[in-house]
């Protein structure tokens, strides 16, 4: 018996829900929005976890694997329903546009970049940890120049981290590039490329506290050597010869040669006369002498 009812609902239960509505609707919202409020709870619970910092998770990786696109893609997966209700409030529920559909009807904003939005706002509202999204909108507005009152003003509406906490996060991404370069170093042969940065920062408005200044800094590049023995990319330490440029010496017998050269072509030119026309003339005919007497012997 148990069974046959079971089937019956499941083959009808659309229909008798549609009969019950129609006779007691109030009873009916309130069943639903209850078993609809559970189903996106749990999908919360879901989007927090997603967006949850992990511990072992470096900074540097949270940046570069970071994609808007394939994120709106995971909430799709883990909040269905959430997401569909988000399309239905809005009415960006996805509709076939043709050609002939008019420009001003045709929506100028990302829907998938808004529901992200969303969905990491009410997430950070569930945990302070799950603010994987936030860090990277934070770390995007400090690069791009933005002041602290504006990143603080984002932070407030749950959009960014506080600019505190992007300084944290900026402290962790130096302690791992120092920890980067430290282990490349360690293992191979490299070199250092520096360079001092003086940046001019002009004020429209000056006051005390905010003034036309310079900024300045040193950059440094670490460089691992090629190693043109093996042709790998990296050479370890300790492989390649030291005597792999020609001796010095070899420069030092060209140099002397050139200054020799130099000596002689001065006492020539102070042999021949004061006046620099006559001077180089004669030059050019004791040169013209002595290779018409070395081709003759």
């Amino acid at each position: 018996m148990s069974g046959r009812i079971t089937q019956l609902l499941r083959a009808h239960t659309a229909e008798f829900v549609d009969a019950i509505a129609k006779r007691a609707p109030s009873q009916v919202d309130q069943v639903c929005s209850e078993h609809v409020a559970r189903l996106v709870a749990r999908e919360g619970r879901a989007i927090q976890e997603l967006l949850t910092h992990k511990p072992h998770v470096k900074v540097n990786d949270l940046l570069a694997n970071f994609n808007l696109q394939g994120l709106s893609e995971q909430l799709k997966l883990v909040a269905p329903v959430f997401w569909g209700l988000l399309e239905s409030v809005s009415d960006t529920i996805p509709k076939q546009e043709s050609e002939e559909t008019p420009a001003s009807s045709k929506r100028k904003r990302d829907n998938n970049m808004v529901f992200t939005t969303a969905c990491a706002m009410m997430s950070l509202l569930r945990s302070q940890k799950a603010n994987n999204f936030q860090a990277v909108i934070g770390l995007f507005l400090f690069g791009s120049g933005a002041a602290k009152r504006e990143i603080e003003v984002f932070s407030h509406a749950g959009i960014s981290l506080s600019y505190k906490s992007v300084m944290k996060y900026i402290e962790n991404l130096s302690i791992e590039g120092v920890k980067q370069f430290q282990a490349v170093w360690k293992e191979c042969e490299c070199s250092i490329v520096w360079d001092n940065l003086n940046i001019a920062f002009r004020v429209e408005s000056q006051r005390l506290d905010n003034k036309n200044h310079f900024d300045n800094g040193t950059t440094a590049t670490l460089i691992p050597i090629y190693n043109p023995i093996t042709g790998e990319s990296r050479t370890p330490r300790g492989t390649l010869p030291l005597n792999m440029k020609p001796p010095r010496t070899s420069t030092r017998r060209r140099e002397g040669t050139f200054q020799r050269s130099q000596r002689s072509l001065l006492a020539r030119w102070t042999r021949v006369g004061s006046n620099s026309t006559t001077g180089l003339n004669g030059i050019r005919e004791q040169e013209g002498v002595s290779g018409a007497r070395a081709q003759i012997g």
